[in-house]
């Protein structure tokens, strides 16, 4: 195979107003730029290919440890997911969750991620109502006729999500696949909690 060195002088001069004519085949030339462009793109896949192994993202739940406040992120390290939150990692539990993995048929199966979500009060499903709107079903009277009545028409609501379990209606969470997980946290609101300040060290003063 041709010198790279070769290549660069013979596309450089090719470059120029009045070129000269090298020694060099052009057919080979070509094909030897050719093959050094298809091995490059090769190692630039294989790159790309071992960063995102190294990076392997996860789903954290972060817990400040004098308030309780939770914050879920999503990151390759607890450190990160701690400072995702604005936390000191010292001042927080870190749990890494653990995927469930649903089969599906013909293709691998899907790792699935447990987040907070909204619940419906009159249902077993999720309410992906926004902050800013108000719930359709309003209670209007006292009577338990009316009540059950106005509760029936729940299921007409047009901010019903997906149907949820018993076990997890009641922990208000949901099963998604990790990039849905991603897109759905990064619209959660930011920690109220403030990050705690570092310790100040008294220095007694001598009198001489």
């Amino acid at each position: 195979m041709i010198d790279l060195d070769e290549l660069i002088y013979y596309w450089k001069d090719r470059l120029q107003e009045h070129p000269p004519i090298g020694s060099l085949p052009w057919r080979e030339v070509v094909t030897a730029t050719i093959a050094y462009l298809q091995e490059l793109e090769n190692l630039k896949k294989g790159a790309q290919m071992n960063t995102s192994e190294a990076k392997e993202l996860k789903l954290y739940k972060v817990t400040h440890r004098d308030t309780g406040e939770k914050y879920y992120a999503v990151s390759d390290n607890a450190q990160d997911a701690c400072e995702q939150a604005g936390w000191l990692i010292g001042d927080c539990f870190i749990l890494e969750q653990d995927p469930r993995f649903k089969p599906t048929p013909e293709v691998p199966p899907a790792a699935l991620y447990h987040i907070p979500c909204q619940t419906c009060l009159y249902q077993y499903t999720e309410c992906i109502k926004p902050t800013n709107a108000e719930c359709p079903i309003q209670h209007t009277t006292p009577e338990l006729a009316d009540y059950l009545w106005q509760a029936s028409k729940a299921h007409l609501c047009s901010y019903i999500g997906s149907s949820l379990k018993k076990k997890d209606y009641l922990t208000h969470q949901k099963w998604v696949i990790l990039q849905e997980a991603i897109n759905q946290l990064a619209a959660q609101p930011p920690p109220t909690t403030p990050i705690s300040p570092e310790p100040t060290c008294y220095i007694p003063q001598t009198t001489p």
